[in-house]
């Protein structure tokens, strides 16, 4: 049984369809391991809070909130320069 439960944002639907088949199986696999600990190689995002950021593979980045009650909120997967070009600034 999971920890935690794990939504994804409509936002976060549409990217993750623009990825490679093998890209998507590598972000979903990551979902997997951040369900039962989302402590497992994750960041907190500075000067946001509750936002987080973890590593699929040398190229691609997941980012999401935590929410009380143990859910979280997959919010943006994509390239790992997002922080850098305001992808993340409504968050």
């Amino acid at each position: 049984m999971n920890k935690y439960v794990v939504y994804l944002s409509d936002r976060f639907e549409k990217e993750v369809e623009k990825l490679s088949p093998q890209d998507k199986k590598l972000v979903f696999d990551k979902i997997k391991l951040i369900e039962n600990n989302p402590r497992y190689q994750s960041i907190k995002i500075e000067g946001k809070e509750n936002l987080f950021r973890t590593r699929v593979n040398r190229d691609i980045r997941l980012f999401w909130e935590y929410k009380e009650n143990k859910i979280i909120i997959m919010l943006h997967v994509g390239h790992h320069d997002a922080e850098k070009r305001g992808k993340l600034r409504n968050y």
